[in-house]
């Protein structure tokens, strides 16, 4: 007889029994599921930590009743979909590890069946058959606890505790000129269709939405809504955690004559089989970075499990676009302090053509510094339940796509899903850099996939340092279409490095799309590349490589006769040399330069017949011949036949002037001469001119900064600012004395007008310090960068430089000078080794041997050189007594520690006498003289120290 804990099987849809209610330790326990009038075909098993499911049997045993078998070892549970809802029985097997009561449940929709399982010793069992308990804690510690709710109650979500938010004017992170008064607040996590071009034509309605969608959660036709379910209508606040930085694109298959009343929602994050509040397996990380150490300081908070430390605080609706602000919880990666940067996403369509659609996340800078900020996305993947089936490909320049092409579990439809990288974001910061590897085995990173804390937790292609060097270089871009060599991908996208000024909002954006299956799907690809600057910038002269493609990701019919249309815009000048087909072999050829209309702007190449899987690639050059400052210019794409299979593209071309700053520095002595000659204790008079950049626009300035190194021997700043042309003082100069330099800046309210087309000044003091060496450089550089009113600004890596100026240190009067000394003599590399006696000059040297004498005419010194060290090689072999030293009366050899006489001099002026330009070969000078048999094939150092000496006073080295 069957034991449960149910009265009667045929109240209930689903039956839980096992022959048993007290069983032994490590023995097989045979279990039943009874199944009976079923709507739903989703079945999912939870067990305790302390149970060791046999999966392979049950695999074997119920192949021709189940199907998509997923055993999560994390949260100790099974889940599977019926093949069919005739059958009436499932069996499962494990074995108890631990004595005591033990709890097994089944769930089937809403409904759920559980036993209490009253687990003893074995009579029989040996010491060696034994369980440690200790180390079954151990192997399990990392595996959440099993099921807890009792059997009357619903399957509900974990809701973290609730963390202390600080309070936030919302609006400031409006500063682009968001307008919700057309929008819709709501109370819920709510998802908004997306309507309009290929989202019509698709096999699913697709939705933007807040968080991870899994297996409970369900669509009802009949009233054309959502289940509660998980993050689907959680309420919204502070009181539980939402998925703010883990937007998705998620869909439901459209109603036909065979669907059912309720249908499965389709997601593509890790894992499909939990519906938890809070969860997400795909997210956004905004990393703060050092000033200092230029390593991630801040980062998300990270755990082994799906929840988020994200909340959404309050969202708006409307027709196609969603916008959601809340929180985003930073932990300091060296205390641990958590903090919360406030965060707004925006979500709407880009291209209804396409189905592409993009997310801007918006972070506030609520601080009095100026901040880096490292922005990352990263997934792990679990396209519509097929988990690790799913395959990563590369999209070229383009980004990375998700290759489902079986039919997905949720809803037995294929999926591709698209994250873009680079191209087709115009002005908005989009992902430009991608990793790819292998989910790695620690639990933490599980669900945070490219949070700064835990990337170096998995196993990339190409390992990576992490938050230490957040812009190290990641991965190469691989052609379109090649997959990626792995069997559990996961992928991150890297944003460049973003500048927030205080009381400032930074904007990272991501697109993405979700594209299905059909006979013929025609694609159109445009992309440009600057060959002139380096810069994210175009300007009027520059150069810009274009990439057409027409690519038919169908899966069985040609794409027939196929003409390939090209618009330019008229500040284009198209270089018709460069036209060159490339066909689906890879094979290039020009293209007759006559298929240029000149008077429309534009070409038509074809008719082209494109096999399934395949592409047709045009490549060419164009000039910007004109453009005003500011202006976006439009380059449209058309690949179409007569059967009305079309696919378009387009890119916008922002133009920006090319401003050409300079920048002119000098210095002065306090009655205003140039001072390229200073003497200890003297004040300095610095001055950096921003020279008037001459633009043709009417830019303001939004923000300037500059830096100054400041010299060592330099102390006292006093008197620092920068002024204006008219000598009004608009920005603060001070001494930041780690970074040893001047530092120079302003921000501008919105109403202060600062034009650009002027002259800055940036002047300060500085007095030279007493104990400065004679002869010394007082050096000085200024470096410039501003950003401006319409949202452009310089290259932050391209700053402009001024000229350095210098001031001598003038030598005191009545020294004796050593003013310098070579530090290396060289005979020269490869000197051939002869079997006779040979003598080498020197090559080369450093510096040259220098003294100034400031005593007065008939003063007399002299120099002495010293061995310290023979010749040898690092083996230990000398060249004893092969250094000499020829003057123009006799030739001296070197041997350790004695002195030789170089030169006796008496002073006839103050100028500097160079010794060593006397130096000629063998003739006058240091050279070797090598015996024969004496050298080895070996590199030989020694050293020497020359003397100073006045005659008959101190002596000078």
């Amino acid at each position: 007889m069957l034991f449960s804990n149910k009265i009667s099987a045929q109240e209930r849809s689903v039956q839980l029994s096992t022959a048993k209610s007290t069983v032994q330790i490590d023995n097989i326990t045979e279990f039943s599921i009874g199944l009976n009038s079923m709507e739903e075909s989703i079945i999912t098993v939870h067990y305790p930590k302390s149970f060791q499911l046999e999966e392979e049997k049950f695999r074997q045993e119920n192949s021709d009743k189940v199907q998509n078998i997923e055993v999560d070892s994390k949260k100790q549970q099974l889940s599977f979909m019926l093949k069919n809802k005739e059958v009436k029985e499932i069996l499962f097997s494990g074995r108890f590890l631990e004595k005591g009561e033990q709890q097994i449940a089944v769930q089937l929709g809403k409904e759920k069946e559980q036993l209490i399982i009253s687990v003893e010793e074995s009579d029989e069992k040996s010491s060696s058959d034994k369980t440690d308990s200790s180390t079954l804690e151990q192997t399990i510690s990392t595996q959440e606890k099993a099921l807890e709710s009792s059997s009357d109650q619903p399957l509900v979500e974990k809701q973290p505790k609730v963390d202390t938010l600080p309070s936030f004017d919302w609006n400031l992170l409006n500063k682009d000129g968001l307008d919700l008064s057309s929008f819709e607040k709501v109370s819920v996590n709510t998802p908004v269709k997306l309507t309009g071009g290929v989202f019509d034509k698709q096999q699913r309605e697709y939705y933007m939405f807040f968080g991870h969608i899994g297996r409970l959660n369900t669509y009802t036709y009949a009233t054309d809504r959502f289940e509660k379910q998980g993050n689907m209508h959680a309420t919204l606040g502070e009181k539980a955690s939402l998925p703010l930085l883990a937007p998705m694109m998620i869909g439901v298959k459209k109603q036909t004559a065979e669907s059912g009343k309720i249908a499965g929602v389709f997601g593509y994050d890790y894992n499909f089989g939990e519906t938890t509040w809070g969860s997400n397996g795909a997210n956004f990380d905004i990393g703060e970075i050092s000033s200092e150490s230029k390593s991630i300081m801040k980062s998300g908070v990270a755990s082994d499990g799906p929840e988020t430390k994200t909340w959404i605080i309050s969202q708006y609706v409307k027709e196609n676009e969603i916008v959601s602000y809340g929180y985003f919880a930073q932990k300091d990666l060296n205390g641990g302090t958590v903090s919360y940067l406030p965060v707004r996403v925006h979500g709407y369509i880009v291209s209804q053509k396409n189905g592409r659609i993009r997310y801007d996340v918006s972070y506030y800078n609520d601080s009095q510094e100026e901040k880096d900020y490292a922005m990352t996305y990263g997934a792990h993947m679990d396209v519509g339940g097929a988990h690790e089936n799913s395959k990563l490909f590369s999209y070229g320049e383009s980004g990375l796509y998700f290759h489902e092409p079986d039919k997905t579990p949720v809803d037995k439809i294929p999926a591709r899903i698209y994250f873009y990288t680079n191209n087709g974001y115009g002005n908005k910061l989009g992902p430009t850099d991608y990793k790819t590897g292998d989910l790695g085995n620690n639990p933490i990173g599980t669900y945070k996939i490219s949070y700064w804390s835990t990337i170096t937790m998995h196993n990339w292609l190409n390992p990576l340092a992490g938050y230490t060097d957040p812009y190290e270089p990641w991965d190469g871009i691989e052609p379109v279409d090649y997959q990626f060599p792995l069997t559990h991908p996961i992928f991150a996208l890297r944003w460049d490095k973003l500048n927030v000024k205080p009381k400032e909002v930074g904007t990272g954006s991501l697109d993405l799309s979700i594209e299905e299956p059909a006979p013929v799907l025609p694609v159109a690809q445009k992309t440009y590349k600057n060959e002139t600057s380096s810069s994210k910038e175009n300007h009027v002269g520059d150069t810009l490589s274009f990439s057409i493609v027409a690519n038919n990701r169908g899966d069985m019919d040609v794409w027939e006769q196929v003409k390939l249309t090209d618009e330019l815009p008229k500040e284009l000048e198209l270089d018709t040399s460069s036209l060159t087909l490339v066909d689906a072999s890879g094979k290039e050829s020009p293209l007759d330069p006559s298929i240029y209309d000149k008077d429309k702007h534009e070409f038509n190449a074809g008719l082209y017949d494109i096999s399934p899987k395949e592409q047709i690639e045009i490549k060419y050059k164009a000039k910007i011949i004109s453009g005003m400052m500011d202006q976006t210019i439009i380059n449209k794409f058309t690949a179409a036949n007569t059967k009305l299979e079309t696919a378009e593209a387009e890119v916008e071309i922002p133009i920006s002037e090319k401003l050409d700053y300079k920048l002119k520095e000098e210095v002065f002595h306090e009655d205003g001469s140039v001072a390229d000659k200073g003497i200890q204790g003297e004040t300095l008079t610095y001055k950096t001119t921003i020279l008037n950049p001459h633009s043709s626009g009417k830019l303001n300035y939004k923000s300037l900064q500059g830096f100054i190194p400041f010299d060592a021997n330099l102390e006292n700043v006093q008197d620092a600012t920068l002024k204006d042309e008219s000598g009004k003082t608009i920005g603060t100069a001070v001494l930041n004395d780690k970074a040893n330099t001047i530092f120079y800046f302003d921000a501008f309210d919105k109403d202060e007008l600062v034009p650009i087309n002027q002259n800055l000044y940036v002047e300060y003091k500085a007095t030279v310090k007493q104990d400065t060496p004679d002869g010394t450089l007082i050096k000085a550089t200024a470096n410039f960068w501003a950003e401006f009113t319409n949202g452009s600004s310089l290259d932050q890596d391209k700053r402009p430089t001024s000229n350095e100026v210098q001031t001598e240190i003038m030598k005191k009067r009545g020294d004796l000078v050593f003013v310098s000394a070579p530090k290396m003599l060289d005979f020269g590399d490869n000197l051939k080794i002869l079997p006779k006696n040979q003598t080498y000059p020197i090559a080369s040297k450093d510096d040259a041997l220098v003294v100034e004498d400031h005593r007065g005419t008939g003063e007399h010194w002299s120099m002495t050189a010293t061995l310290l060290k023979e010749l040898s090689s690092k083996s230990g072999h000398k060249l004893a007594n092969s250094l000499h030293y020829k003057d123009q009366k006799q030739e001296y050899i070197f041997t350790v520690g004695n002195a030789i006489p170089i030169i006796e001099k008496e002073t006839l002026n103050e100028q500097g006498v160079d010794i060593s330009a006397e130096w000629s070969g063998t003739k006058n000078g240091p050279f070797l003289d090598v015996k024969a048999g004496q050298p080895r094939a070996e590199k030989y150092s020694g050293s020497i120290k020359w003397t100073l000496q006045d005659v008959p006073a101190n002596n000078q080295e």
